[in-house]
């Protein structure tokens, strides 16, 4: 693929990655200021992490969602070329980190009370955490990009390998904890309600 394609694409790539972002953020806001119990918020973000594990599953494909946009297709062709049999271990990596923030939600939507998620959250946190999250999702694009396009295929099978390893570990010790705190909260749970009121 010519430099001047590639680029393109890339730059395609980032602005469809933040379309996503943006309509992700109006239906997460859109249920938090409508009053939406926290529950249902916690599960619509389970379900928004678990779109690209969804993809991997069922067709092969990273964000089934990016290949609505143009370009995509041809800019997923490229990366498994340049990738070849480390393609799909790559995207693994990424989907274990979101099947673990995928379980956190729906674990968080089975454990918390049925407040409206927006009782006792002030005004920075719906300013600052958005922004914060665009931030780190636009470097996490340019440096895969940048990871991709500028390594040959013995550099991206170790770069792969180190990132299958990192994601595994952090996602079982992510889990694990995740588990624990559950499994925590629900003894306690039983025993508050053998104590009964006072």
């Amino acid at each position: 693929m010519e430099d001047t394609q590639l680029r393109s694409l890339r730059q395609k790539e980032l602005l469809y990655t933040n379309i996503l972002f943006v309509v992700y953020a109006v239906i997460v806001f859109g249920l938090i200021f409508s009053r939406a119990s926290t529950p249902i918020v916690y599960v619509v973000l389970a379900i928004i992490f678990a779109i690209s594990p969804l993809s991997m599953v069922l067709v092969r494909k990273s964000n089934i969602l990016y290949l609505m946009f143009p370009g995509m297709n041809e800019l997923l062709r490229y990366e498994k070329e340049k990738l070849g049999d480390q393609w799909l271990r790559y995207q693994l990596s990424n989907v274990y980190l979101q099947v673990a923030v995928s379980l956190f939600f729906m674990i968080q939507a089975i454990i918390r009370p049925a407040h409206p998620f927006v009782n006792g959250l002030p005004l920075w946190y719906f300013l600052v955490v958005p922004a914060v999250l665009l931030m780190l999702g636009n470097l996490n694009v340019r440096s895969q990009a940048r990871r991709i396009d500028r390594s040959d295929y013995e550099q991206l099978k170790i770069h792969t390998g180190d990132r299958v390893l990192f994601t595994s570990i952090f996602s079982v010790v992510a889990l694990v904890i995740t588990v624990v705190v559950f499994v925590a909260y629900k003894i306690l749970e039983k025993s508050w309600s053998h104590i009964g009121p006072f």
